[in-house]
């Protein structure tokens, strides 16, 4: 939603599970491992960057070069809620 903006795991759990949910920090690295193989453009540069020991973030630079992948991401967390 904010290209830039680095989320933590946990802020990222609890957009997609919510507050109350008991799922481990790290399934949000599977997830992001699936959603990048998911967005992934031949050539291009990985819109997720891995920011160490903080969380994740878009950048900013290629998060509208990604807009065409939205669909995939969108589908990818309604997919992740329902594990």
């Amino acid at each position: 939603e904010s290209p830039g903006r680095v989320s933590s795991r946990g802020q990222l759990l609890d957009g997609v599970w919510g507050t109350e949910s008991e799922i481990e920090l790290r399934t949000v690295d599977v997830h992001i491992r699936r959603l990048r193989k998911a967005i992934e453009i031949e050539g291009a540069k990985d819109p997720v960057r891995t920011v160490r020991s903080a969380g994740y973030s878009l950048e900013p630079d290629l998060a509208a070069d990604a807009a065409p992948a939205r669909a995939h991401v969108e589908m990818e967390m309604v997919r992740m809620r329902g594990i």
